[in-house]
């Protein structure tokens, strides 16, 4: 009853949400590209340069978190070499400590993501990281199990959104 009905109103609003990008994208575009309305210049002007300022952000936000994992990581490889620790044991560590620490935000999310059944984000993700390896994780083999699930219990209309 009630669960099911928060389900499709959080599945409606996802939908409604995923139309409004897709129409502030094509508007985008359509900007860029010099197919607009002239009246409708100034406020596509302004939503493609938020646009443009939010992706900046994101990407600086990343790569910061990406070299404060290095650093941080580097040197705590180069004490252990300092400290006398065999160079190839330091070098698993830091592969394995790099690895975890870029990493552990984006799984989490992914993980909650396909606990809530919110594909959207999990395709994002197999977008962003494509498989180029045939190994699964315990994690990738867990999302896809939700969502195979979500699919089939009829939870997630992916139809209903262009």
């Amino acid at each position: 009853g009630v669960a099911i009905g928060e389900k499709r109103l959080d599945h409606d609003r996802r939908v409604l949400a995923h139309q409004a990008r897709e129409r502030r994208n094509h508007q985008a575009l359509a900007y860029r590209d010099g197919n607009v309305d002239p009246q409708r210049a100034p406020g596509l002007r302004a939503e493609l340069s938020l646009a443009q300022s939010a992706h900046h952000g994101s990407l600086k936000q990343l790569r910061a978190h990406g070299e404060t994992a290095r650093d941080e990581s580097l040197a705590k490889a180069h004490q252990l070499l300092a400290a006398g620790h065999d160079p190839a044991d330091v070098l698993q560590q830091l592969a394995h400590t790099l690895t975890n620490r870029l990493l552990h935000a984006p799984t989490a999310a992914l993980r909650e993501a396909a606990l809530n059944g919110d594909v959207e984000t999990v395709r994002a993700a197999g977008r962003l990281f494509p498989h180029h390896a045939p190994a699964h994780s315990r994690l990738s083999d867990a999302v896809d199990r939700q969502l195979h699930r979500s699919a089939n219990d009829g939870s997630d209309d992916t139809d209903a959104a262009p």
